[in-house]
């Protein structure tokens, strides 16, 4: 079964077919893989469009995670639930806004977020600052959502069986499937959002 790139190149045109063959063999991936990393992606392959990218967003912000450490503090700072609620809905808006309007960079020019950051913090701040920071994010992040999710399905499981899961069984099969979805890319994440 081709994956939705592969799909999409050859019902468009071969010299795509033939674009997604030659970064396959220059990565060294398999065809199946996301090639696309910081090249331009081809006109005949830009088929999402804004809802695609916003039902990923959305797909990943709504998690209990996402609401309830910044809601706690939130609250904690004297302000109501629906009032944490709206900050938390609002603060989502303003980030989908501002990483969509970042990600055209992307495929439109083969500029990737690392490369813009040079034009503000330049080539040594991106690689100070920029760099630790997203490593320490990305993380930070994968790990809680696995940790929280694992502990979600554990707990849920505990009350449908009555019987105890292993934690760690449970988070390394999220991990696994969590990186699964990042090696195959935009793609599968489309289509596991719909």
């Amino acid at each position: 079964k081709a994956s939705s790139q592969e799909a999409a190149a050859s019902a468009r045109a071969p010299e795509v077919e033939r674009l997604l063959a030659d970064l396959a063999q220059a990565h060294r991936t398999p065809r199946r893989v996301e090639q696309f990393g910081v090249e331009v992606v081809p006109q005949a392959l830009r088929t999402a469009t804004w809802a695609d990218v916003f039902v990923i967003w959305f797909t990943t912000v709504l998690n209990p995670v996402f609401f309830m450490v910044p809601g706690m503090a939130v609250v904690s700072g004297g302000l109501s639930y629906w009032q944490a609620v709206a900050m938390m809905c609002l603060g989502a808006l303003i980030a989908f806004a501002g990483n969509s309007a970042l990600a055209t960079f992307g495929p439109d020019y083969g500029l990737p977020g690392q490369m813009l950051a040079r034009s503000i913090f330049g080539i040594v701040g991106t690689k100070v600052l920029i760099s630790v920071l997203r490593m320490l994010t990305g993380c930070y992040w994968f790990a809680f959502q696995t940790l929280a999710a694992a502990l979600g399905i554990q707990s849920v499981l505990g009350v449908l069986t009555g019987r105890t899961f292993d934690l760690l069984a449970i988070s390394l099969a999220l991990a696994l499937l969590q990186t699964t979805f990042a090696l195959f890319g935009f793609g599968v994440m489309k289509q596991a959002g719909r």
